[in-house]
Formats: structure tokens, C-alpha cells, sequence
């Protein structure tokens, strides 16, 4: 397993205790992994752990287990299916926990980092302006500068160096 996936498992397994972290961190999959099929609430992952947590978020926060399907094929994607719709806006990620929680959900959806070996590079990929702007709104909240890139129709939201990151791991 590469460096960004063991990073990615041991994140997985941070389950918050409070309700409306809970809900934060559900709300950054929705938004960065999430899509509406039907009258369904899909969000996709293709890590187990990643796809656990957020069967786990949505049945706590929501109070409703989802259903998650297994990919038929070894590098198939896993779905958690929500029946329930998942709140939104900054109501959302405005406390300081919260907030963090976002983070982490945003990261596990669509974020890489680099072997250190490498060089420290960090990254939230997102498929709307928006999104990579609450991101950088976040990361400044927490005294971690950020840079944003275009990179064919997504916006990159990047880390460079190891304080950086450091601080947003924690």
C-alpha cells in the first residue's frame, strides 16, 4: 500500500464523537464524493475503510443505516447508498471541530499527499469552484497556507511543506 493510502486508512478509522462533527465530516463526503441517482443519494470511494466510515457517519448522524455495495471487480469502486438527504451550506463546518471534520471528509473523498521521501505535497481535488473555496476559507482558519490550481476541469487546492501539512493531520 503507497504512502497517501496508508495516510487515507489510518484517517478512516478517526470516527468523531459529536453529532455535529459527524454530520460535517458526512456533509465533505456528500459534497466532494457524492452524487443524486434517482431519488438515492450515492457516495463512491474505492477504499473499504473509507467506504465503513461513511456507512458508519450516515447511520449516526442520520440515524438510518445506508446500503453499501462491494465493487464486483477488484478495483471496482464502493457505494454507500443514502436514502435520507445530507444537510449543506457553512452552517455546516462554522464550529472550530467541525470544521476540522469537514476537512478530513474532503481529504478521504478526494485528497492525495506525497511520499515525504518526495517532497510534502498534500492536495484536495474539487469539481466546483466553490468547494475548493471553502476549502481554502477552512485551511486559513487553521493558520495553513494553501495554494489553488486549475488542473484540466478541477480546482486543486495544495500544501506545500511539512508544517502545512503537519497541522492539518493533526
Amino acid at each position: 500500500m503507497d504512502f497517501s493510502g496508508r495516510v487515507r486508512n489510518e484517517l478512516a478509522r478517526a470516527l468523531p464523537k459529536r453529532r455535529c462533527c459527524q454530520r460535517a465530516e458526512l456533509a465533505a463526503f456528500a459534497a466532494f464524493a457524492g452524487e443524486v441517482v434517482g431519488d438515492e443519494f450515492v457516495i463512491s470511494t474505492g477504499t473499504a475503510a473509507v467506504a465503513r466510515k461513511v456507512f458508519s457517519l450516515a447511520k449516526q448522524a442520520q440515524g438510518v443505516a445506508p446500503t453499501m455495495n462491494r465493487p464486483a471487480t477488484r478495483r471496482g469502486r464502493f457505494t454507500v447508498v443514502l436514502e435520507a438527504p445530507i444537510a449543506s451550506g457553512s452552517d455546516v463546518y462554522e464550529r472550530d471541530c467541525c470544521g476540522r471534520a469537514y476537512l478530513r471528509g474532503a481529504w478521504l473523498s478526494r485528497g492525495s499527499i506525497s511520499e515525504p521521501e518526495a517532497g510534502y505535497h498534500l492536495e484536495f481535488v474539487a469539481t466546483k469552484p466553490e468547494l475548493a473555496a471553502i476549502l481554502q476559507h477552512l485551511l486559513v482558519r487553521y493558520g495553513v497556507s494553501a495554494g489553488m490550481a486549475r488542473r484540466k476541469s478541477d480546482d486543486v487546492v495544495y500544501i506545500k511543506g511539512a508544517d502545512g501539512i503537519a497541522e492539518l493531520l493533526r
